[in-house]
């Protein structure tokens, strides 16, 4: 059986299998309009396995369902081979994968639904070239339901993630509120990438699975609703618990990864993104913000970073 599996209307980045990887505008960098354009084409999608390896192109439209059980879901889908290979060692053939391709840790949340998500990530043209089955994991409007209603038709559903992960955090959130009351939701909170664990790991993790209450899933819909309603540029885990933050809340470090001589803005970035959660992209137009805000100076295009370098204003004294 051929599984469908549309995207949800938070989800609509490409995804790379842990976070998007973002440049900006420039001549070097593609324009992710053609995501968009796929956008409003609407109503097919490219599908194969389920949980999106080797696709093929398929005329099943995104309303198409598959009769559901249990319904496995990641936050991205590195761990996805793994964790199909765990499921049928066990004798769970039957159960479903999927996989949440959207990076909740940076942009708008309000309003919500699918046009928000898809004004931020459409100014974001990727630097990885991206190919047809990547561009083909954006939503469309019309498919954004059909992947709730699986996880409707779920039973249960089962949340894996990185508890230490922001993104992955945000992607539990959303579930977790989003998810019918009548849904049973089993957790694996892992410490560490779940896309790190081989097949015989995760399949032991499935006899530890945690159903949450009633109470438990009220607390994290609190937390989700309260970030939704902040709406902040971004939002990050500190000390375990999800907070917003606003959009200069990364400049701190990239002025202090810059100095008074000329560096490369690679080298600036680079070491950011190594202690936080964010993609270079984002650090990318934080970068180009300090230098139109007059504390970098820059000797040709911030976007293009592995060629153009940057260094700290001095203070001009008396």
């Amino acid at each position: 059986m051929v599984r469908v599996g549309p995207i949800p209307a938070l989800a609509l980045t490409v995804a790379s299998g842990e976070r998007p990887l973002v440049g900006m505008r420039g001549a070097q960098w593609r324009s992710r309009s053609r995501l968009a354009e796929r956008a409003r084409r609407g109503g097919r999608v490219r599908c194969g396995d389920e949980w999106g390896y080797t696709r093929r192109r398929c005329q099943l439209p995104m309303g198409t369902l598959a009769v559901m059980g249990a319904l496995h879901l990641t936050a991205g889908p590195g761990a996805l081979p793994a964790l199909r290979t765990a499921l049928d060692s066990v004798g769970r053939s039957d159960d479903a994968v999927l996989w949440f391709p959207d990076t909740l840790s940076c942009g708008p949340l309000l309003p919500p639904g699918t046009a928000t998500r898809v004004q931020w990530w459409d100014q974001w043209p990727d630097d990885d070239e991206p190919n047809d089955d990547r561009l083909e994991e954006v939503s469309v409007p019309g498919g954004s339901p059909a992947f709730w209603k699986r996880v409707e038709a779920a039973d249960p559903l089962v949340l894996w993630y990185d508890s230490n992960d922001t993104a992955e955090s945000l992607f539990f959130h959303v579930l977790c509120d989003k998810a019918p009351d009548n849904v049973p939701i089993d957790v694996a909170a892992l410490h560490g990438p779940v896309g790190s664990r081989s097949a015989d790991e995760l399949a032991g993790h499935l006899d530890t699975l945690h159903r949450m209450t009633a109470a438990e899933r009220a607390a994290v819909r609190r937390t989700w609703q309260r970030l939704e309603q902040e709406n902040a540029t971004f939002r990050i885990l500190r000390d375990g618990h999800l907070m917003s933050a606003p959009a200069d809340h990364y400049d701190t470090a990239l002025l202090d990864a810059a100095s008074s001589e000329w560096t490369l803005i690679i080298r600036i970035v680079a070491p950011v993104m190594a202690a936080t959660d964010v993609g270079h992209g984002i650090l990318l137009w934080r970068v180009k913000s300090l230098v139109d805000s007059g504390a970098l100076l820059a000797d040709g295009d911030p976007w293009l970073w592995q060629d153009t370098n940057v260094k700290r204003v001095q203070p001009q004294h008396p």
